[in-house]
This record gives structure tokens, sequence and C-alpha cells, in this order.
């Protein structure tokens, strides 16, 4: 009959507590060859990116509606400025929203560099989004930098790794 050893001892059977999940000998998700479970943070971003996708594909006939109103009228060349920019902004929000909910952590990193542009064009007067999209871009990249969401993204990456591994 073998005895039970706590976790952290120093024994053969043990793991050294500072080693990363996946790792060779360390139980998790990359080892047992499980995806992750993603965390409720990251859902609700993509959600809150989604909710952005939909207010930047009313923003372009919007703008354009508002300028024609307030008796400017909107040249060609501003028509296909407005959409080239709603299409680079939709494509950004997609792009981030659909790789952050595989687990990707450059998708993260997009997602930042894009809202940090987003909120200097509020001070610029170039937004699209208005700041109620710019604030869900906001959320949505907090969220998704808070615990659990980068335990998360470390797992998928080392279950990625895992998966190609084992498919060599």
């Amino acid at each position: 009959m073998s005895e039970q050893v706590p976790q952290g001892t120093n024994n053969a059977n043990s793991y050294n507590s500072y080693a990363y999940p996946g790792a060779p000998g360390v139980p998790g998700p990359a080892a047992a060859g499980v995806a992750p479970k993603r965390p409720k943070q990251v859902d609700s971003a993509f959600v809150l990116l989604m909710v952005t996708v939909a207010l930047t594909v009313l923003s372009v006939p919007a703008g354009i509606f508002i300028a024609n109103a307030d008796g400017n009228t909107v040249t060609a060349e501003g028509v296909v400025l407005l959409v080239a920019l709603g299409v680079i902004c939709l494509a950004f929000t997609l792009v981030a929203a659909i790789f952050i909910r595989k687990g990707h952590n450059w998708a993260r990193i997009l997602l930042a560099v894009y809202t940090g542009l987003s909120v200097l064009s509020l001070f610029t007067g170039t937004n699209l989004l208005g700041w109620w999209g710019i604030l869900a871009l906001v959320v949505a990249t907090v969220m998704v930098y808070r615990k659990p969401s980068p335990a998360y993204f470390k797992e998928m990456s080392q279950y990625r790794q895992h998966k190609a591994l084992n498919q060599a």
C-alpha cells in the first residue's frame, strides 16, 4: 500500500509547483489533450465585439445621413472614405473577436492597439463608432486582460502546441 504525499512536497511522483501547466510531467489541459474551458469574460468580450461590429455597420450610413441632414452634401470621395474606414474597422473587430474566442494571444494585442487608436480618434474628431462603440471596445479589451482570461490564452497556446506535436 502506498502512502499519499501532499501535492507540492518533494518526491518523485510530485511535480514542480513552478512549472507551467502542460509541461512534461505537469498535469494540465495541454497534457491531457483537452482544450481549456473558455472563461465567461472571453465570451462576454466576444459579445461586446459583435455589438461593436453592428455599430460599425450602422455608423457608415448614419454618418452619411447626418452629414447630408446638416446641409453638407457628402461627396463621392467622402462616401468612399467612410465606407473604406468602415470596412477596415469591421475587419479589425471581426478578426480580433473570432481569434480571441479561439484563444489566440495576438488577437488580444490587436484588440488593444485598435482600441487605443479608437480612443485617440475621439479626441481628433475622426471617430467612426462614436463613444458607445468605443466604450464597448474598451470594456471588451479590459475583459480579455483581467483574470482568468490571460490564463486561458496561455493554456490555449499550450494546447495548440501539444496538439501540433501529437499530429507531427
